[in-house]
């Protein structure tokens, strides 16, 4: 197990090793990595059909309902939360 676990971190390494020069974003500069900030996606526009269905399907929760019932069913799943909450 350790030699497996040891093979994906090189293989993990070497990865990110070759990837480094495509990245846009991040640099060396002066032996510092420095990094670039990226800008905001305009592809928002793209979800707003998305995010319109989602709202018309659910109804509003509001954050002390959604940690109340996270706190009172242990057992409460992802799964379960979709069914009461997603028509």
């Amino acid at each position: 197990m350790t030699a497996q676990l040891k093979n994906w971190m090189l293989n993990a390494a070497k990865v990110m090793d070759d990837g480094f020069t495509k990245n846009e974003f991040v640099r060396l500069e002066n032996s510092a990595l420095v990094m670039s900030p990226i800008v905001a996606s305009t592809k928002d526009e793209e979800y707003k059909f998305l995010d319109e269905q989602f709202k018309k399907r659910m109804e509003q929760t509001g954050i002390l309902d959604v940690i109340g019932d996270t706190c009172n069913y242990p057992s409460y799943t992802q799964q379960t939360w979709m069914e009461k909450h997603i028509s």
